[in-house]
């Protein structure tokens, strides 16, 4: 009894390695991805698209370029996120994230700029904000390479050249817009706060 007892243990050491690793990560198996993006605040705006890349034997480390369109304008952002693997089957994770995003106004990168009728806009200037941004998300990544991804989280306002360009309008008309659209804040409404939520829903294909 004790010899197969002895048996069995050395039997289940061995394949407890092999076992753990039956089903790595399918975001290491496939560390390039290109995802496109929607959401409200979120780091690439309204709707966007992101590159990522996962380091290779950096415990699921991944870099993460991103650009698209929302209130502030054309927003450029960049990030680092760490996977968590959820279970063994290799395609459920828990996602945290965090890095800088800038949104950008003006003609020389042809997005038209909100402002009150006693402000003068640059036409050669661009307006600009820099958020700091951080969350946590999951994301299912198939072993053929599509992905499905949610995210929320928050974003603090660094700096910015966007707020002045309201500052203490009550709405004012620019043509066939006005500092506070009905629908949706405008870049200069947005940049006057300090702390803002964000959340994100994206799709895409890794290799």
């Amino acid at each position: 009894m004790n010899h197969r007892l002895l048996a069995l243990t050395l039997a289940l050491s061995l394949a407890l390695p092999v076992l753990a690793h039956a089903n790595p990560s399918n975001v290491a198996h496939r560390p390039l991805s290109l995802a496109f993006d929607a959401g409200g605040g979120a780091p690439t705006g309204f709707f966007g698209a992101t590159l990522g890349y996962t380091l290779p034997d950096r415990d699921l480390w991944t870099g993460e370029a991103g650009f698209g369109l929302g209130a502030t304008g054309w927003q450029v952002a960049l990030q680092a996120k760490k996977y968590v693997q959820l279970g063994d089957r290799g395609w459920s994770h828990f996602t945290v994230q965090a890095g800088p995003s800038v949104g950008l106004l003006g003609k020389p990168v042809d997005i038209a700029v909100p402002h009150a009728d006693n402000v003068v806009v640059d036409p050669d200037r661009i307006y600009w904000i820099l958020w700091l941004h951080a969350g946590v998300g999951w994301e299912a990544r198939m072993r053929w390479g599509g992905f499905i991804r949610f995210a929320l989280g928050g974003m603090v306002n660094v700096f910015n050249t966007q707020a002045a360009l309201c500052a203490g309008t009550q709405g004012e008309k620019i043509g066939t817009s006005s500092c506070t659209p009905r629908h949706f804040a405008s870049g200069p409404e947005v940049a006057r706060a300090r702390v803002l939520p964000w959340f994100g829903f994206s799709y895409g294909w890794s290799l």
